[in-house]
């Protein structure tokens, strides 16, 4: 089974670790892991629905390597 992608994967988080920060990331992981539920349901794979709503949420582009 593959590991969930989430927003903390592409940004990270500062030291100071801002409670707003927080809520957003979590805000983000939520919509993250709702959108590979629902591409499940319409016939798309988990992983690539996730991927979709990470690559959506961070709004720029992310380095594979």
């Amino acid at each position: 089974m593959a590991t969930p992608l989430s927003a903390s994967d592409a940004k990270p988080r500062s030291a100071a670790g801002n409670n707003a920060d927080a809520l957003l990331h979590d805000a983000q992981d939520t919509f993250i892991r709702r959108w590979g539920e629902m591409g499940q349901v319409w016939g798309i794979n988990r992983t690539m629905a996730e991927l979709h709503a990470l690559l959506y949420v961070t709004g720029q582009p992310l380095c594979t390597g």
